[in-house]
């Protein structure tokens, strides 16, 4: 008889699966985002204002190039009672940051070096005469400041420390100026452009000394807003008509000469408050805003001019409420929006948040928005975990409540228990709840399905975690699907769920999914009609074969069902295959391959309180054992089986006696439990565990874990490893096994004492396992067993579990 061998490690110490703990707090509003790009980062900040506070807040985070968050905790800059109004400009290796302290028109500019590891240097205060700082170029070598004091536009070149080296004051003319200005560099020139309340717009050319070459007057309509961008030798003026709701650009050669002498229309811009982002890529510049519908735009204009493409990037669920801001970083862009698609419904407290997108060279999303200001606030669930493993890797995904409703969570770990990141990925997010992740995997990818507002949905992750084309709707038909279950075999993966579509009850459908992520029965092919209800569906393989397990009420109480479902769709049993239909109740089925076999194990009442019983199905679809035979039956509860897909038969469930016990075994190859133990030897404020076994016997369990308040769950885990795992024989002879019970000798005596330990299991007349004993020793005393009197029979197993005494 062919069996397993195995010996586990020692129990490896716990840890949180992710330290974060941070969300928003009740109120609070964050908008006028800003981000630049340098040194491979992006740096994002934004204005947080509390309402009700006396201050106003500016925090900052990083984003790789990817878009991946690498400071989950924002980062606090600086606090003041004024409004900042903050300017933000990306040089070499470092960043500068300007803002106002204080009314206008006598406020102090300030300014502040950011470099890429968020160490700063010294808040320099700029001379007071000089005005507001209104925007900020980078030369290549210095930062230069636009400053303005309503009178006169000032130059001021900055070192990399953030100090004033020099200033010059630019406008011929003095007085009745506008607020904005921009300012923009090729390698040789600089323009600054400023406008007048006058229906005039002017601009000074520079050189790298902050001297002036040129004055130029750009046009004389009511313009108002305007920015600069330059690429491959022009530089594009964007300006905002209020009157028209219209965006106009003009353009400059590379010695700053205007080639257009008369804006030109760009697109209208309704209700549009403020001016929107340029951005300037290869060859080509980028114009991003918003609508009055809360949408996000982006319109490509060639250098001569030609608009080339406008298109809607960002729509519904977003609500972006402000401009957005983006950058480019010589492969794609990073866009970043205040968005109000999580306020509240009261209509005094606006609730926006900032948001990040990462954008290819065409403007697409070339990944899911996410949310990048986090604040301090523990106060969040996180919930039903699952893990799963992949090459060397595991991949643990949870449901997460930090923005109030349900998003899933992904976290990444080696096979040493080290996360590949520092924090965890956000891997699917909606206003809506996306909750019970199940996955499912083949050699190159995996594929992660979810809920969400009672339809299926699904996406493809390669090894490394990156996501695969466009997410899947597995199952959008009207009414309720859910309680999904999800495997892979022979190029296909099939996924089973309870669907109400017909009616009150529910029934089983299912649908194959191909490993690139298209569906191939659209909305589900149907499996169990029965009458009464089919309840939480599982699903395994043995090559082209599926089996579906289902919890089956046709007959009034709970019943084991089953059905073959083979790899081309066909139902080979439409009725179903009874697998136990004993009186009393059966439910919450788990399913695996056993070599050549399908093995059903589930909870049963029949003994008074719930055991595990177990039944095998051939690919016949052959029933071996009609309505089971016990897998394990202690006196206590033992309940919720679950199998985990991997190359070991494992089986994992609960124990309830003075409280959970998390508890885990090996399978043989004839179905019988071949050994098992706590997997957590407290499992107190502990519940929804999850494993997944690699094809080396490491393993990964995760789990609920609640605070000592009782409050709230954490996701916690920990990586250990069985040892010793393998296929064996059993060839020794046990000799004899005699016993005494008698008054003066209770003992159990194994002759000749063996070098390997047995296991004896004990049944009562009912054949209800009252007790099992892993016994090392020659004698065991019947005390030790702690019976009630009685007749009782034997199963004496050796170590491999072989069978050697029956009595």
């Amino acid at each position: 008889m062919k069996t397993f061998l195995f010996i586990y490690m020692c129990f490896l110490q716990e840890f949180q699966i992710d330290t974060t703990t941070y969300i928003r707090p009740a109120s609070w509003c964050q908008w006028f985002p800003d981000v630049e790009y340098f040194d491979t980062l992006f740096i994002v900040i934004w204005e947080t204002f509390w309402w009700g506070g006396s201050k106003n807040e500016v925090k900052g985070c990083r984003i790789t190039k990817n878009g991946k968050l690498i400071d989950t905790v924002a980062i606090d800059l600086f606090s003041q009672s004024s409004e900042p109004f903050f300017r933000l400009e990306g040089g070499d290796t470092l960043c500068l940051l300007t803002w106002w302290d204080g009314l206008y028109p006598y406020p102090h500019s300030h300014g502040l070096i950011i470099k890429k590891d968020w160490t700063t240097g010294n808040n320099v205060i700029y001379p007071t005469n000089l005005g507001t700082v209104s925007s900020i170029g980078w030369d290549g070598s210095y930062f230069f400041a636009v400053f303005n004091n309503g009178d006169s536009i000032t130059l001021g070149k900055i070192d990399r420390e953030g100090n004033l080296i020099s200033t010059n004051v630019l406008n011929p003319e003095i007085g009745n100026l506008k607020w904005r200005t921009c300012i923009e560099w090729n390698d040789s020139i600089g323009i600054v452009v400023w406008g007048k309340w006058s229906p005039l717009t002017r601009a000074a050319i520079i050189n790298h000394e902050g001297t002036v070459l040129n004055y130029i007057t750009v046009n004389q309509g009511e313009f108002w807003l305007f920015e600069l961008a330059y690429t491959d030798s022009i530089f594009m003026l964007i300006f905002l008509k209020y009157e028209t709701d219209s965006l106009y650009f003009q353009r400059f050669s590379y010695e700053g000469e205007l080639i257009d002498y008369n804006p030109v229309f760009l697109t209208k811009v309704y209700n549009m408050s403020a001016l929107p982002k340029i951005v300037a890529s290869n060859y080509k510049f980028h114009i991003f805003w918003h609508d009055s519908l809360h949408n996000i735009w982006m319109c490509k204009v060639e250098k001569n001019g030609t608009i080339d493409t406008i298109l809607k990037i960002i729509s519904e669920p977003a609500i972006c409420t402000f401009p957005p801001d983006a950058c480019f970083n010589g492969e794609n862009f990073y866009l970043v929006w205040p968005d109000l698609r999580d306020s509240t419904s009261n209509p005094y407290i606006r609730r926006e948040e900032i948001y990040g997108a990462v954008l290819d060279i065409n403007g697409i999303p070339s990944n899911s928005e996410s949310l990048i200001s986090y604040e301090f606030f523990s106060t969040f669930n996180q919930l039903h975990p699952f893990a799963q493993g992949i090459g060397n890797r595991f991949f643990i995904f949870w449901e997460d409540e930090r923005k109030l409703n349900k998003d899933i969570y992904l976290k990444i770990f080696n096979k040493d228990g080290n996360p590949l990141q520092d924090t965890p990925y956000i891997f699917m997010q909606d206003t809506m709840d996306e909750k019970k992740i199940k996955v499912a995997y083949c050699e190159n990818n995996l594929l992660v399905c979810w809920e969400k507002n009672m339809d299926l949905y699904g996406q493809i992750l390669d090894s490394l975690g990156n996501l695969i084309g466009e997410k899947i709707i597995v199952c959008n038909f009207p009414y309720i699907q859910s309680n999904l279950s999800l495997i892979y075999s022979d190029s296909i993966y099939f996924c089973v769920w309870e669907d109400q579509r017909n009616g009150f009850y529910p029934e089983i459908y299912g649908t194959r999914i191909k490993i690139n992520g298209e569906i191939i029965d659209t909305n589900g092919i149907l499996i169990s009609t029965a009458p009464g209800g089919s309840f939480y569906p599982k699903i395994c393989a043995i090559d082209t074969i599926f089996l579906v397990v289902w919890e089956d009420r046709r007959n009034g109480n709970p019943d084991i069902y089953a059905c073959r479902v083979t790899k081309s769709g066909i139902v080979l049993e439409p009725h179903g295959i009874p697998v136990c239909t004993e009186a009393h109740y059966q439910k919450y089925p788990a399913t695996c391959k056993l070599n050549d076999k399908f093995i059903i194990i589930w909870q049963d009442l029949r003994n008074g309180n719930y055991d595990l019983y177990f039944s095998r199905i051939d690919l016949n679809g052959n029933v071996l054992e009609p309505d089971g035979i016990p897998f394990i039956a202690t006196g206590d509860e033992e309940i919720s089986p679950f199998i985990p897909a991997s190359n070991i038969p494992f089986v994992m469930w609960y124990r309830i006696s003075s409280h959970y016990d998390f508890l885990g075994g090996i399978i043989d190859t004839s179905g019988n439990l071949l050994y098992y133990k706590k997997l957590i030897p407290d499992a107190s404020y502990r519940q929804n565990p999850s494993i997944f076994i690699m094809p080396d016997s490491t393993y990964f369990i995760v789990y609920e874990k609640r605070d000592q308040n009782e409050v709230l769950f954490k996701i916690y885990g920990y990586i250990d490893r069985f040892i010793n795992i393998k296929e064996n024989y059993a060839t020794r002879d046990f000799g004899e096994l005699r016993i005494f019970p008698t008054i003066t000798n209770d003992k159990i005596n194994m002759t000749p004492l063996s070098n390997y330990p047995v296991i004896i299991y004990i049944y009562d007349q009912t054949g209800r396992k009252v007790n099992e004993v892993f016994l090392r020793k020659k004698f065991l005393s019947l005390r030790e067993l702690n019976l009630s009197t009685g007749i009782y029979y034997l199963k004496v197993f050796d170590k491999l579990h072989k069978i050697v005494y029956i009595k």
